[in-house]
């Protein structure tokens, strides 16, 4: 159920970032009377128009999703990444013709939309290569596939109902990209973390009622604390992944790593005092952990005063 619900958000961002950009590629030439040869500067505007607004929107879903703040600058970084790769497509796009010439251009549209596509995915799925490096491949994946099944709707049946089936390839372009980003990690999924209860009624009255869980993967690397987005200083991405507003949570509590096949969990070092001893609660099964553990099917974690249950999959 909480898939389904994600990726149909997601879906809904892209494609209100697809529409908004093919109403610019329909009103921009004539409103601006660009003469012919100047039209692939429309692409460059289009295409940047789409990468910055799918960037923006998708840092701004994700963020709130994963119940965490959404922050300006994560938001402005978002949006320059898609801007910077979109304008980067654009300008490869209207290269190709000058490498690969086809008698009905079919296939220079359709290669130019899975190129945009998949370019654009890709700066945006950069965020989250602190926690997976492959993420950035599932968005540009995505994002290409996207692009090209947007790409052959348009060169196949843009003859016909030109503006119906520009508006189709669009939007197709910004769901494959958001939906690569949400929809891959979940799909190649490995375990998960799901929340059970806390003692503390911030925590609890956050997670209880939507009975949130953390998809992880085979490479993923997460930080598990108490430190909230408007006190991270990164750029563009969160310094910790599984967020627990509970006041028994070190900022830094522990780290939760996928590597050979199973998944570990450690305590990180800032909970550690000087001498270091303890600082936190931190259980598994019931015993104090010391060390990196692995973890097994059903185990309970007690993290602060927050009960969470890793299921592997």
């Amino acid at each position: 159920m909480g898939l389904a619900r994600n990726l149909y958000f997601m879906a809904l961002v892209g494609a209100l970032a697809g529409l908004m950009c093919w109403s610019l590629a329909v009103w921009a030439p004539e409103a601006l009377s660009f003469p012919q040869e100047l039209f692939w500067l429309i692409d460059l505007i289009h295409l940047t128009l789409l990468g910055a607004l799918i960037g923006g929107l998708t840092v701004g879903f994700s963020d709130h999703w994963a119940g965490e703040k959404v922050l300006l600058r994560w938001l402005a970084a978002g949006t320059a990444m898609g801007l910077l790769f979109g304008a980067l497509a654009a300008l490869l796009a209207a290269l190709l013709p000058r490498f690969w010439t086809t008698t009905s251009g079919w296939g220079e549209r359709v290669l130019g939309w899975a190129l945009a596509g998949s370019l654009i995915g890709l700066g945006i799925g950069l965020r989250w290569s602190n926690v997976n490096k492959r993420r950035a491949l599932h968005a540009w994946l995505g994002g290409g596939a996207g692009g090209f099944l947007g790409g052959v709707l348009f060169a196949s049946m843009g003859s016909r109902a030109a503006d119906f089936f520009q508006a189709a390839g669009f939007i197709f372009t910004g769901m494959g990209i958001s939906c690569g980003v949400a929809a891959a990690p979940v799909l190649m999924r490995q375990g998960t973390l799901h929340f059970i209860e806390s003692d503390d009624p911030r925590t609890q009255k956050k997670y209880a009622a939507q009975r949130k869980t953390w998809e992880l993967q085979k490479g993923d690397r997460y930080v598990l604390g108490s430190l909230g987005a408007d006190k991270t200083a990164t750029l563009y991405s969160q310094e910790v992944q599984v967020f627990l507003p509970d006041e028994a949570v070190a900022p830094r509590h522990a780290i939760l790593t996928g590597r050979g096949g199973r998944f570990y969990l450690e305590r990180h070092p800032e909970s550690l005092d000087p001498q270091g001893f303890f600082q936190f609660t931190l259980q598994v099964r019931g015993r104090d952990l010391d060390r990196a553990e692995a973890l097994q099917a059903g185990d309970e974690i007690l993290i602060g005063s927050t009960r969470l249950r890793f299921q592997s999959h």
